[in-house]
């Protein structure tokens, strides 16, 4: 879990940026023993507006704050016509 400006969430789209040059640089800078690549997940955003006003000062994932991550799933891909056709035989 991090947070930085390396990265952007569509407000009106299913879509996340990521600046791959910035977050390798931060992934180096805080782990510098990593060998860090390329290739990065993104598996969901944190919804802080979730987390109780008498917990917004410990730390999420403590024992009793669990971290309200919302988790972004693929969407639900179609089966073309063609490939179904193909299946059947």
């Amino acid at each position: 879990m991090m947070g930085g400006d390396f990265g952007w969430l569509c407000q009106s789209c299913p879509i996340v940026v990521l600046n791959k040059t910035e977050l390798s640089k931060i992934l180096q800078e805080s782990k510098p023993d990593w060998k860090v690549g390329n290739e990065f997940s993104v598996t969901g955003i944190i919804d802080l507006d979730a987390v109780p006003a008498n917990k917004r000062h410990m730390l999420l994932g403590a024992p009793g704050n669990p971290v309200p991550l919302i988790e972004f799933r693929a969407p639900k891909r179609e089966v073309s016509t063609q490939r179904r056709r193909h299946r059947k035989k």
